[in-house]
C-alpha cells in the first residue's frame, strides 16, 4: 500500500501510469475535456469544474462527466497518537491516465464549449486539452 501523505492513506491503489484506453472513445461530434497527464482528482475539484461548465452553457446543451470519485482517501485527526488502527474515510479520488475523458459537452456551440471547458480545466489538478472527434486520430 502507498502513502498519499503522511497522514492520508487510499484503501488500495489503482495503477496510474500509461495511457487510458477504454475512457478515450467519443461519440458524434462532441466537443470533451481530457487529461494531459496522469493523477489522481478529487470529488470537490469535479464539482467544482462541473458547476463552472454549467454557469456557462446553462441550459442549452447537455453535460456528460465520464470521470467519478470512488477510490476513498483515509485520514487520521490531528493529535493522535500512533497505531490504533486505519482512520475514517476522509474524501474520494479519481485516478486519471493520460488520455481519459474527464467531461463531454453535446449540442453546445462551439465557442461556448471552448469558453465553459476552459473555466473547468482551471479547476482541476491535472492537464487538460479540449478535442473534438474529428481531431482524434487513436478512436
Amino acid at each position: 500500500m502507498r502513502k498519499l501523505l503522511s497522514t492520508r492513506r487510499l484503501f488500495f491503489v489503482k495503477n496510474t501510469k500509461g495511457i487510458s484506453i477504454n475512457k478515450s472513445f467519443v461519440l458524434n461530434e462532441n466537443v470533451v475535456l481530457r487529461a494531459t497527464e496522469n493523477g489522481l482528482v478529487s470529488k470537490e475539484a469535479l464539482e467544482a469544474a462541473r458547476k463552472a461548465i454549467k454557469k456557462i452553457i446553462k441550459k442549452s446543451g447537455q453535460i456528460i462527466i465520464r470521470a467519478h470519485a470512488f477510490l476513498p482517501l483515509t485520514s487520521k485527526p490531528s493529535e493522535v497518537r500512533m497505531g490504533k488502527g486505519k482512520g475514517k474515510v476522509s474524501s474520494y479520488v479519481c485516478p486519471i491516465k493520460a488520455g481519459h475523458i474527464l467531461f463531454e459537452l453535446r449540442q453546445v456551440e462551439a465557442a461556448a464549449a471552448k469558453k465553459a471547458l476552459l473555466r473547468a480545466a482551471v479547476k482541476l489538478p491535472v492537464a487538460t486539452a479540449i478535442t473534438r472527434l474529428k481531431d482524434l486520430f487513436f478512436c
